[in-house]
């Protein structure tokens, strides 16, 4: 299993409505992608201006199938939010148990 994490800066006034963007355009996107596995949003105690999203992949061929125009055109869906900075790491996972069907 491979773990991508995002991790999104963006003003706290509009957290809320970037996070509504998000689920209703980036999640049913992933879901829709063989070897997606599951999505998280964790927002750090503290640090309003932040989003961390955590995206489960079976492996990093499946996470690096999609393609760059297909970012590009789910980006352009996201408006002014796609241009928000964001991180991204990647992690292997060593000793994992399988997700719950």
């Amino acid at each position: 299993m491979v773990i991508e994490e995002l991790t999104i800066t963006i003003d706290p006034v509009e957290r809320d409505q970037f996070l509504d963007l998000d689920q209703a355009i980036w999640t049913p996107f992933l879901a829709a992608q063989s070897g997606f596995v599951r999505k998280e949003v964790w927002l750090p105690e503290g640090r309003p201006d932040t989003i961390v999203l955590v995206i489960h992949w079976t492996s990093m061929t499946a996470w690096k199938a999609i393609t760059p125009d297909q970012v590009v055109a789910v980006d352009a869906k996201m408006g002014r939010f796609a241009e928000a900075p964001l991180v991204c790491r990647a992690y292997q996972v060593h000793n994992s148990t399988p997700p719950d069907p």
